[in-house]
């Protein structure tokens, strides 16, 4: 073969490896963007059912933030069933109440309250317990009375209205809460705090307030009728039969500053 033929030979082998490469190289790209657009799609779906989980989430927070008494939460239990019952009650257990304390008796707006620091008073003592009603009051009622505590204050009720038991059921079980205090522990003082409103814009409308209006009627006649302290924190904390909208974040609850109110309209019985 001549260096002619052997350079003609040469540059057939190149061209065929330039076409080669290209092909190649054209092969490559179609693969790359085959495989870029399935990967975008794969990312895509996943996105989604991401945007779909957290949309749902946030959906189901909002509404029960915004709806606490309506929920389908522990609250719908009974007390026996209910575990922040059942954690505060047996948490109790292992406490005790000294003799002379100021006991504050009721639910969550109670428990949710550092009392003995809101007075600067360490013989307050906190039996407050999330989601109860009268019913799970009485249940663990002997607890407090077996101390003889020189004082009780009491709030409790709203639970009860939330859980569609008759105002008459409520009123019941108060009369039985203020005969069973005054039975086991005569030389306690009761102190029947009215029952609070809602408001209704932030909580919903599991519970009516002329509920709430009449159960504290009947509350003020029976304190009467026991020779009880009733104290109207009813009237202080609302504005047209609603809870104050600046007292509460959830339409149930209080913020500092209803319990700064509370504080104002109960201090001269603590200092008795």
């Amino acid at each position: 073969m001549s260096c002619m033929e052997g350079k003609s030979v040469n540059r057939k082998l190149y061209y065929i490896i330039v076409e080669l490469s290209k092909k190649h190289t054209k092969y490559r790209s179609v693969v790359f963007v085959s495989s870029t657009k399935k990967v975008v799609f794969i990312s895509s779906i996943i996105l989604n059912v991401l945007f779909l989980g957290v949309f749902a989430f946030y959906a189901t927070s909002s509404s029960a933030m915004k709806n606490p008494l309506s929920s389908k939460d522990s609250s719908k239990q009974s007390y026996r069933d209910n575990p922040y019952y059942i954690e505060r009650t047996t948490l109790f257990k292992q406490l005790s109440i000294p003799k002379e304390s100021i006991v504050f008796l009721g639910d969550s707006i109670t428990q949710r309250s550092e009392w003995s620091e809101l007075f600067h008073n360490k013989q307050i003592v906190n039996r407050g317990v999330a989601d109860d009603t009268t019913e799970g009051v009485l249940h663990r009622l002997k607890s407090i009375t077996d101390a003889k505590p020189k004082k009780i204050f009491l709030m409790i009720g709203i639970n009860d209205l939330n859980e569609q038991k008759s105002v008459k059921k409520t009123k019941a079980n108060y009369t039985e809460i203020l005969e069973r205090i005054h039975k086991e522990s005569p030389n306690t003082k009761v102190y029947i705090q009215s029952v609070l409103p809602v408001n209704n814009k932030k909580c919903g409308d599991a519970v009516d307030n002329k509920d709430v209006i009449a159960l504290n009627n009947y509350l003020e006649r029976l304190a009467k009728k026991h020779n009880d302290s009733y104290i109207d924190l009813y009237s202080k904390v609302s504005t047209h039969n609603q809870l104050k909208s600046n007292f509460t974040v959830d339409g149930l609850h209080l913020k500092g500053q209803g319990y700064a109110i509370w504080k104002q309209e109960v201090q001269a019985y603590i200092n008795q």
